[in-house]
């Protein structure tokens, strides 16, 4: 749906339909057909959707400064066994880096216990290892001579998250989501049910916090279907069923699962998949990628 046919008086022309509308069109299209965070059939993340995935208690430091591991992800589980690289949280030496190290650092400070922390320093390693070898990249897995199939993620436009403070299990939560989130450059406002956000919280650019009532929250959430910013709502807190009416209303899919300190499982709630296809051959003949550039 790239042109439009119309006869001009007199004549059998044709012409292409003007930019502008064709524009409005082509993102009415792509947003009706991106609601909801489900994965593409038979895409990656696809099989993924289909468990529930939980946390693990059982994370010990092992030898090496700042390493953690999570021996639930581990190839087989239980003593002894080798780690599976593809889905530990740290996959790696386990060290914080990148560019969301000032932001560790000072929610290192806010956390409750030597646990928590290092609970926190394997979540933002796990992410920033997911974002750089998975999320960030491009992939044709399918390698088909004559086309380009390539799927990739976009970050969302805004997520709500719908948490508390007043428990250290809730910090720890909202902790783990900030860092997901802001891994993948997704902006943030927190709707807090208790306790009161850090006082450094609201200087950071990308995040905005407040406490209110869950009916500030519903009308925060009709409010936002006008101007069609939210995309998710992330529910570390529970809500009521007048919350979720109020976010299906307003096109916004909630997310309740568990948060996970592994990057790969994780940082899918923040980012939206796309798949662009493009045909690199003409008259049987392939072309050189420069050629389709």
């Amino acid at each position: 749906m790239t042109s439009f046919k119309r006869n001009s008086p007199g004549s059998g022309a044709r012409r292409r339909a003007p930019r502008p509308l064709l524009s409005a069109l082509l993102a009415t299209i792509i947003a009706a057909s991106s609601i909801g965070p489900g994965a593409k059939v038979g895409g990656p993340n696809y099989v993924l959707q289909l468990a529930r995935w939980r946390a693990s208690a059982n994370l010990s430091a092992t030898g090496g400064e700042g390493g953690t591991r999570n021996e639930s992800l581990s190839a087989i589980g239980g003593e002894g066994s080798a780690p599976n690289k593809s889905l530990s949280p740290i996959g790696g030496e386990g060290r914080v880096r990148g560019r969301l190290l000032p932001l560790v650092e000072l929610l290192l400070e806010e956390s409750d216990d030597e646990q928590s922390k290092a609970l926190l320093r394997a979540s933002a390693a796990s992410y920033e290892l997911a974002w750089e070898s998975h999320f960030s990249r491009g992939h044709d897995a399918m390698r088909i001579l004559g086309e380009r199939n390539m799927f990739r993620y976009r970050p969302c436009r805004a997520v709500l998250v719908r948490a508390e403070t007043a428990t250290p299990s809730g910090r720890l939560a909202l902790q783990q989501v900030l860092l997901a989130a802001l891994t993948c450059g997704v902006p943030v406002t927190v709707s807090l049910s208790r306790g009161a956000a850090w006082p450094w919280l609201s200087e950071h650019v990308a995040v905005a916090a407040a406490t209110e009532s869950e009916a500030d929250l519903i009308e925060y959430l009709r409010s936002s279907s006008q101007e069609q910013d939210i995309e998710r709502l992330r529910v570390l807190d529970p809500v009521s069923l007048a919350v979720r009416a109020a976010a299906h209303e307003a096109g916004v899919a909630v997310l309740d699962a568990a948060v996970l300190a592994t990057g790969r499982l994780e940082l899918r709630w923040y980012l939206r998949e796309q798949t662009v296809s493009r045909v690199v051959h003409r008259y049987g003949n392939v072309m050189e990628p420069g050629a389709t550039e």
